[in-house]
């Protein structure tokens, strides 16, 4: 299954990656966080993630649906063309509960 791109859709099939073994794709991520435990049964913590790829391949802000739903229940658009980013940074906030 290949990523949704920039140039590719349902209808024109076209995508920058091939699936063919060696294809360029360079991606590395970092992260950090911190965590707090107020007991031995809960968790508190938060997380700041940073991820790159030497093509754009994160979801950015327009998203990758198009507004009229997806193909070929939805009624795909044929114009439309995912929003995707090289960088993406996430804050990660979260509860953890043990039993």
């Amino acid at each position: 299954m290949l990523p949704p791109t920039v140039n590719a859709n349902p209808v024109n099939g076209a995508s920058p990656f091939t699936m063919n073994p060696g294809h360029p794709f360079e991606a590395w991520d970092t992260s950090t966080g911190i965590q707090y435990m107020p007991g031995p049964y809960s968790t508190w913590g938060v997380e700041f993630a940073h991820r790159h790829a030497s093509v754009p391949y994160f979801a950015g802000p327009g998203g990758v649906t198009s507004a009229t739903g997806t193909w070929p229940g939805g009624g795909f658009d044929p114009s439309y063309v995912p929003d995707l980013v090289p960088t993406e940074n996430r804050v990660i906030f979260y509860l953890l509960f043990r039993m």
